[in-house]
Parts: C-alpha cells; sequence; structure tokens
C-alpha cells in the first residue's frame, strides 16, 4: 500500500535520546491511487497541538487535490471527513473507513501514533535511556503533554535550522515523482495550521 510518512522533530536540552515533535502528517492511498486518507498534528504553542484529517483525489487531469479538516480521523467525526471531501466525485465513507479503522501492523493509525505519543506511552520510557526517564516522571508529574519520539526511530532525519526533519516514502516511484512535482507534501502542510511547515 503506498504511503507516506513526515515528522519534525527538535532535541531538547534535558532530553538525550527522546526528541519534541512538532509535526507529523502521514498518508495512505487507496489500491487505485485515486483516494489518500491521513492525519497529521502540528504543534500550536506551549504544550497545545491541533489535530487533523487529510482527504486526497486525484482529479480529471490525474493531479492530486487534498482537503484537510479538524480532528484526527480515528475520533468517529465521519460526517466532518465526508465534508471536507465534498468536492471529490466519487468519495465513498464505507472506503475510507477501511483504512482509518484497519488495526493491521502497517494501517493508518498506527503510523500516526509514530509520532502521537508522550510521556506515558511505554515505548518512550521502556526505550529511552536511564537518564531520560528521570525528566519523563516530571513531564508526567506537571502533566506536561508535549508529543515525543526516540531519536532512534528518526536516525536517517535530516537536520535543518535546529529541527529534525525525517520523510518516509513507501510508494511507487512514479507516484511519489507525481508528489514532489505537483508540491503535494508543501500544500497539504499549508492547509494545516500550525508553527512548522512540511516542503516535500
Amino acid at each position: 500500500m503506498n504511503r507516506i510518512l513526515r515528522i519534525c522533530a527538535e532535541k531538547q536540552d534535558s532530553l538525550e535520546s527522546v526528541g519534541k515533535v512538532l509535526g507529523g502528517l502521514v498518508v495512505f492511498f487507496n489500491t487505485e491511487n485515486t483516494f489518500a486518507y491521513g492525519a497529521a498534528l502540528k504543534h500550536q504553542g506551549g504544550n497545545d497541538y491541533g489535530d487533523f484529517h487529510i482527504i486526497g483525489f486525484k482529479d480529471e487531469n490525474s493531479n492530486w487535490q487534498f482537503n484537510v479538516g479538524n480532528f484526527k480521523p480515528f475520533d468517529g467525526f465521519y460526517d466532518e471527513m465526508a465534508e471536507t471531501a465534498a468536492n471529490f466525485p466519487g468519495f465513498n465513507i464505507d472506503d475510507t473507513k477501511k483504512y482509518i479503522e484497519s488495526d493491521d501492523s502497517i494501517s493508518l493509525y498506527n503510523y500516526y501514533e509514530r509520532f502521537n505519543m508522550d510521556a506515558y506511552y511505554d515505548e518512550i520510557t521502556d526505550n529511552c535511556v536511564e537518564n531520560d526517564k528521570k525528566v519523563l516522571d516530571e513531564y508526567i508529574d506537571e502533566d506536561n503533554g508535549s508529543k515525543l519520539i526516540l531519536l532512534e526511530n528518526i536516525k536517517n532525519a535530516e537536520e535543518s535550522n535546529g529541527y529534525l526533519w525525517y520523510s518516509e516514502d513507501s510508494c511507487d516511484e512514479s507516484l511519489i515523482k507525481q508528489l514532489n512535482d505537483e508540491d503535494a507534501i508543501m500544500s497539504i502542510s499549508n492547509l494545516i495550521t500550525g508553527n512548522i511547515h512540511f516542503l516535500r
């Protein structure tokens, strides 16, 4: 299944093996590459994040069009998702649910969770270095809702302007070329409010 993943994180002075997530988006494409379904979050300031769903549609000119709506897709607001896709002919919410509700190991939800963890997640606390555990205990005590990621999981990220930019493309070459040629990632990111933007 064709899919793309983008994560932006920032190293923290107080943490050695864990970074703070500033944004993330994941998009899965249907088998025919005619529709796409995704989820995103972006840092809004402080410890606040915004959650969003993404719907994509390949138009009559074979160009990709994307719309974004509030709420992550797993919240069950299917009416809102249908509204987001109102201008996309052939959109079918039942087909959409197959991607949103999938519990496969490779699923939209599992990919979204890769950048939606906080200090309460065992995956973070069980795999960070020992000194970080004490800092994360303080996060819990302070009810710090920052999204966190193990730096080991984005070790191939490009570092620029103090941020770590991680990209993962599991797509056929023609699709990723088209997405790059159309600046699709940037178009999606520009529709999502937040403090960072993905370019590619």
